[in-house]
């Protein structure tokens, strides 16, 4: 069976975008098996392309700042608790 092309509007792409940036949608592989994309590299050449800021890596490096600050603020919880038990 020969496959297609898909074609996406601009506002799709950017309301992708916007759910990558946002959290709503966590990373490029969910947005790609959520709306069925089947290139690999779709989403990152949207991003390069409609959002030259937000580039893949500086995507990453965000997510990870806000995983660093999780991690912290569950340490500390941690900390809280055992320090409650003894």
């Amino acid at each position: 069976m020969k496959e297609f092309n898909k074609r996406y509007s601009e506002s799709f792409k950017l309301d992708l975008l916007n759910k990558l940036s946002t959290g709503e949608i966590k990373s490029i592989e969910e947005a790609r098996r959520l709306y069925n994309i089947g290139g690999k590299m779709t989403v990152q050449k949207w991003m390069r392309k409609l959002n030259p800021g937000k580039d893949r890596q500086n995507y990453l490096k965000d997510e990870n700042k806000e995983l660093l600050i999780a991690l912290g603020r569950l340490t500390l919880k941690l900390m809280r608790v055992s320090d409650m038990k003894t």
